[in-house]
């Protein structure tokens, strides 16, 4: 299979390929399709705590953030267009931060799209991000107390200059990602789960982090906390 690539320098000034396997439409189906079903196998026991979690966030306190009044953190290059929040950055350490500070247990709804990868929810010191730049289709997960991050190659496709619904879901015993209702990851290793058993995290934003060569567009972000 062909394959193009591009470069890209990243935080530390590593310059790094990123390359892009072209595929057919039957073949990305046929791929995505395999990826699914090994996910759905592997996390099938959590089931009944996403159900019990979705529906305990069905009666929370849902914020639809105004996108016009999140809080620039650093260097962004931003702009307003027909509703949507336009984006690029410096730097991942450069934000978008919501007005209203926030409390676990809580949901995290958002569309948007991104023109090459790197879709990026942080908040506390952990963070989600999709289409990890120099590690096409993976999916990270950094911990909200420890910042310490897994990897999960693969998870974290994102279709180019597509929106797409992302809902994660940080709960008392359990985290868990979707994307448009597909689920890419849950997991009960955290250690922020024992932080929230002992009541010791403080409310905090949550941070919307555009990569910096990809334009990423917001059209819509909710907060529920439970």
């Amino acid at each position: 299979m062909t394959q193009q690539f591009k470069t890209k320098q990243n935080d530390d000034g590593k310059i790094c390929e990123l390359y892009l396997p072209l595929m057919t439409n039957e073949q990305f189906a046929a791929y995505h399709h395999q990826k699914a079903t090994e996910r759905r196998e592997k996390l099938a026991h959590f089931q009944p705590q996403i159900d019990a979690l979705e529906n305990a966030a069905s009666r929370g306190k849902a914020v639809d953030i105004d996108l016009t009044a999140m809080i620039k953190q650093g260097d962004i290059d931003l702009r307003y267009e027909n509703g949507l929040m336009i984006m690029n950055a410096s730097s991942n350490t450069n934000s978008m931060l919501t007005p209203q500070n926030f409390t676990m247990p809580l949901k995290i709804e958002m569309r948007a799209k991104t023109e090459i990868d790197n879709i990026r929810i942080d908040y506390h010191k952990g963070c989600i991000i999709f289409d990890v730049f120099c590690n096409y289709g993976e999916l990270d997960v950094g911990d909200f107390v420890s910042g310490e991050r897994c990897q999960y190659d693969g998870d974290g496709r994102i279709p180019p200059d597509e929106f797409v619904n992302i809902e994660c879901m940080i709960g008392n015993d359990i985290l868990f990602v979707k994307v448009n209702g597909e689920l890419r990851h849950a997991g009960n290793h955290y250690e922020y789960i024992q932080k929230i058993k002992e009541n010791s995290l403080l409310p905090a934003p949550v941070r919307i982090t555009p990569s910096w060569d990809s334009t990423l567009t917001v059209q819509s972000l909710r907060v529920t906390e439970m």
